[in-house]
């Protein structure tokens, strides 16, 4: 298989969180949060390597899971429980709750945090969401009522989901190197590498988008180039790095390491009745290309990269 190589960078915040521990960071960090968000699995051939897919939800998988079945069960049995738990309060202003409604209260519970478990992004679909079920004194009977409300929100929501339209991208992340692989793909320009680099910045937006639900915070994901050129004349040029993943003392820049920041913006002006020579900005940009922390370089906002980025072969 031959697949071009991006670069997946945490911000300076998470890296702290974790001091700074590469390994944690690169086989159990990064491929946790991933796994909240995309569909995965482990390629036979390579056990460094994990697949994964943007499309987050196959519906038809979770109605049918005997989890989200039971869970349904006994949402619809302690929703009968608590309303009598309510008639009981309003007929004799007593709460009381017995065995079998605590019961099915705990194992409503678990039943919530398994489906969560095999179906992270849920919780963060659930989040937001108005309470489903309306009860009368419900301030008063309180055991129970968040579970009870969160199930019937997860219900709710698997009744009336409608297919979101991601696109179908499938990526893989090196456990050993931060590294994400994707296919090469031909859109019908003349750039091969056009399309894998729509489908990282795809993958990134993801991530970022349910971020409230990962340990990772916002990433960016940069093409590793074998070769990047700047050529032409400017009257400025913007530069941006991202803050590594690297070691600190050797990968951060002078700015980026002094004031702890997740990014560096160098802003290059020509002189007043002069141009700036593009290539006179390669060895500024060259070894950061290389390690996959050049986010970009713009003239008046126009990528003015020209690059080659790596690309693999026979992963499996």
């Amino acid at each position: 298989m031959e697949a071009y190589v991006f670069k997946l960078n945490l911000e300076p915040s998470i890296l702290q969180m974790y001091q700074f521990n590469k390994e944690q960071i690169e086989q159990v960090v990064i491929p946790s949060a991933l796994n909240r968000i995309f569909q995965s699995k482990i390629k036979e051939s390579n056990a460094n390597i994990i697949e994964y897919n943007t499309k987050k939800i196959d519906i038809d998988e979770i109605k049918a899971n005997d989890i989200y079945v039971e869970l349904v069960e006994k949402l619809e049995l302690f929703h009968g429980m608590y309303l009598n738990v309510v008639k009981q309060y309003e007929q004799t202003g007593a709460i009381s709750y017995s065995q079998d409604f605590m019961f099915t209260r705990d194992l409503l519970n678990q039943l919530i945090k398994r489906i969560f478990d095999l179906y992270p992004i849920l919780e963060f679909k659930i989040s937001n969401m108005k309470n489903v079920i309306v009860i009368k004194q419900f301030s008063r009977v309180k055991m129970g009522a968040t579970y009870l409300q969160r199930a019937a929100k997860l219900k709710k929501f698997v009744d009336d989901y409608t297919a979101e339209r991601n696109p179908n991208i499938t990526f893989y992340y090196d456990l050993t190197s931060e590294r994400i692989y994707l296919q090469t793909g031909v859109d019908g320009s003349n750039d091969p590498s056009k399309k894998v680099r729509r489908d990282a910045g795809v993958i990134q937006d993801l991530i970022n988008e349910y971020k409230t639900v990962t340990n990772i915070g916002k990433v960016s994901i940069n093409p590793v180039y074998n070769l990047v050129h700047l050529e032409g004349l400017y009257n400025e040029i913007t530069i941006e790095i991202v803050y590594p993943n690297g070691n600190p003392s050797e990968d951060r820049s002078e700015a980026i390491e002094q004031v702890n920041a997740a990014k560096e913006i160098r802003k290059l002006i020509a002189s007043k009745g002069q141009k700036i020579d593009a290539s006179d900005v390669n060895p500024i940009i060259s070894e950061n290309a290389r390690k996959g922390y050049l986010t970009s370089v713009t003239s008046r906002g126009k990528s003015i990269i020209k690059g080659v980025i790596e690309r693999v072969y026979d992963l499996w």
